[in-house]
């Protein structure tokens, strides 16, 4: 009976280890985004680029790498803020769809993608003139739409207080003081799937 029982309890214990192992990598950090453009009509998807944290930080590559403010109204009822950088979505899906036969004004919509939850925004309302807002409700500044590389909690955060963890991750403004948009920041962004007719 001793020797079942202990069989049973390695079993237990090889599965426990190997879904924890499954969680970790399900939730760890991406070091790449891949994009593709989904054909509506067709129903096909097809990739289009592919970049990885080297070429997201590569100024060469992408020129509007820089560091933005963020804010949004929690499901508290209070502003929280970021200071996120990263090259903007829009150079993004302009780089990724050159040469596809596909241009950006092709584009509808547009679904950001991680491991354990994803989001689908219109390409016009993501891309749109966005802002960041003062805890008073006052306007703060522009923004633009990005993936960032890295990003921290507050305002006008220093280069070398920002972190890779749960990066690459897509941050955008808000359209008025009341947005909230912070359930949209996905973290972990491994795919970005642009739709067009």
């Amino acid at each position: 009976m001793g020797l079942k029982n202990n069989k049973l309890l390695r079993m237990l214990v090889v599965m426990v280890l190997v879904v924890g192992m499954f969680s970790i990598t399900a939730f760890a950090d991406t070091d790449s985004v891949a994009i593709y453009v989904h054909d509506i009509s067709a129903d096909t998807d097809t990739l289009v680029a592919t970049y990885d944290l080297t070429d997201l930080n590569d100024t060469s590559e992408f020129t509007t790498i820089a560091k933005h403010n963020y804010s949004s109204i929690t499901c508290h009822n209070t502003y929280q803020y970021y200071t996120a950088k990263g090259p903007e979505l829009q150079e993004i899906f302009t780089k990724a769809l050159s040469g596809s036969g596909v241009s950006l004004n092709d584009v509808e919509d547009v679904e950001i993608i991680a491991s354990d939850t994803s989001i689908e925004i219109s390409k016009d309302d993501l891309l749109a003139s966005r802002s960041w807002y003062n805890t008073d409700h006052s306007f703060g500044g522009t923004t633009k739409a990005i993936l960032a590389t890295s990003y921290t909690s507050g305002l006008n955060a220093a280069d070398n207080t920002l972190s890779t963890s749960n990066t690459l991750r897509d941050f955008y403004g808000q359209t008025s003081f009341t947005d909230y948009v912070i359930a949209n920041f996905i973290k972990n962004t491994a795919t970005i799937t642009l739709y067009v007719q």
